[in-house]
């Protein structure tokens, strides 16, 4: 046990060296799920105390993060901070329910597959709440193997917290109840399943009050759209998208995976191909040592992916690795096993050799994410990863609080950025500039700008007639134009108390 903790200790050091590294400006433009984020976290310091959805986002993430962010801070690096801290939870939590099911060596090298995966570090990076769903997936199936081993109702309680929190989390992680009751039956454990079931009836009376209070959210709404209708179960097609998206997610592994830049290299499978060929083995390794495990295994993981394949889900979203995110866990225990089983295969040859090909295989798999993380994942973002919101914002905050800030539009990027919100919630002083947050608050006229002097107007820097009609009204006008890795972030126009109009 001291020994599997020391290893744990030593992994997790090497996950926080990966996280942390270039943290504050990678990824660096603030967006919107990350305002949700904020805001949510807002709400419980102010002693709000929330408890709905917003969006597809529950309250457990934000709660599990307020504390600390309610020391360290609400920006963008502070979130950021906070995710890649829940991720240290991930790799714990795929450590624990590895070496529940295959024992410690399986278990090690199973953390430390989690701790450097692009999957986990692209997540963990971003400041956004997905990243807490394989930890309390890992707890559900955690829980009810350690009570089909050891049948004692206490051992349940876990998986009844974790499977609790996820009705809370997100509407993937609502078939949770399945997993752990499924698991519980599969070992034979009718009596542990029945007491599970009658502990998780709290939290699911409390879901279902959430659910009716904000039930356009859940029918026709955010969520609601993303969940198949009765009726659509009548049209054929539904079941022809459902076995065209079970086919492409069953393939996000070793073929294609997730389209956008944000959370993958766009078309990238989840899994390197290194990792891709052990999973591979680890099927074999587990075929041959216990079946019923594959099985279970198996069936847990298709159950944790369903949500991502729902046909009600535009295509351009299948696969996605957020949705299916859950099954993180179990992929590497797979993953994990099939390394295992080329070292027990090389121990034949002495042990020397076996951990030399254990040392190279994970040294690999290390390199293969982290080129795929810093290298290719980075030159993929959008404008070359300049943060034009940031940017906005560390130049508004060098103007004096007296200057009135007007944009002239937003989201002049590749995707949609800057975010009028990316720029508010990134200031330093936010007192007084509320109205940039304001959907729509563009200054059109620079009539507006003159009767409010100083004040500094900034605009898309493609817009050259728009900068060209404002610099002749506003006369001696000072103009900058920042550039960063050859992206123009913006061009400003800045006006005194003192300074003439046309």
């Amino acid at each position: 046990m001291k020994r599997d903790r020391q290893i744990l200790a030593a992994i997790l050091g090497v996950y926080a060296a990966l996280t942390i590294y270039g943290l504050g400006g990678l990824p660096g433009e603030w967006y919107g799920d990350i305002s949700n984020v904020h805001e949510y976290v807002k709400e419980i310091l102010e002693g709000k105390w929330p408890w709905y959805f917003l969006q597809s986002a529950g309250p457990v993430y934000h709660y599990a993060i307020a504390g600390l962010i309610g020391v360290i801070g609400q920006k963008h690096l502070q979130y950021k901070l906070a995710s890649a801290a829940v991720g240290g939870g991930v790799v714990i939590a795929a450590f624990l329910l590895a070496r529940k099911l295959a024992g410690p060596g399986v278990a090690r090298i199973t953390a430390f597959i989690t701790g450097v995966s692009f999957w986990t570090l692209v997540w963990a990076r971003t400041g956004n709440s997905q990243i807490i769903i394989p930890i309390l997936s890992a707890i559900a199936i955690y829980s009810a193997e350690k009570f089909s081993k050891k049948p004692q109702a206490q051992n349940l309680l876990p998986g009844i917290v974790g499977v609790s929190a996820g009705m809370f989390t997100y509407p993937q992680c609502f078939v949770f109840p399945i997993i752990f009751s499924g698991w519980l039956l599969s070992r034979g454990k009718v009596k542990g399943m029945v007491i599970g079931s009658l502990g998780l009836i709290p939290a699911l009376v409390i879901w279902g009050q959430v659910v009716v209070r904000d039930a356009n959210n859940f029918t026709s709404g955010y969520v609601g759209q993303k969940i198949p209708k009765t009726e659509d179960w009548k049209n054929p097609e539904t079941y022809l998208k459902l076995t065209r998206n079970f086919f492409k997610t069953a393939g996000m592994l070793h073929f294609k995976g997730e389209v956008s830049f944000r959370v993958n290299v766009p078309d990238s499978p989840h899994l390197d191909i290194l990792s891709g060929w052990m999973f591979v083995l680890g099927i074999i390794y587990w075929w041959k040592k216990d079946r019923r495990m594959l099985l279970r295994i198996g069936a847990a993981m298709m159950v944790l992916a369903l949500p991502s394949m729902s046909p009600a889900i535009p295509q351009a979203e299948i696969p996605n690795g957020g949705r299916a995110i859950g099954i993180i866990p179990l992929v590497y225990l797979i993953t994990a096993s099939g390394i295992m089983m080329v070292y027990e295969r090389m121990k034949k040859s002495g042990q020397v050799a076996a951990t030399i090909v254990l040392v190279v295989i994970l040294g690999a798999i290390t390199g293969l994410n982290v080129f795929k993380y810093f290298g290719k994942y980075t030159r993929g973002l959008p404008n070359h990863n300049v943060p034009f919101g940031k940017i906005i914002a560390e130049r508004i905050d060098r103007y004096s609080v007296t200057t009135k800030v007007f944009m002239a539009s937003c989201c002049w990027g590749e995707w949609g950025q800057p975010e009028p919100k990316a720029i508010y919630y990134s200031l330093k002083h936010q007192a007084g500039r509320e109205d940039l947050i304001m959907a729509g608050n563009f200054v059109k006229d620079c009539k507006a700008v003159f009767s409010t002097r100083p004040a500094v107007v900034f605009f898309d820097p493609r817009e050259t007639d728009q900068i060209k009609d404002f610099e002749i009204c506003l006369l001696h006008a000072k103009r900058e134009e920042y550039v960063e890795n050859g992206e123009k972030a913006y061009v400003s126009l800045f006006i005194g108390a003192d300074d003439q109009s046309k």
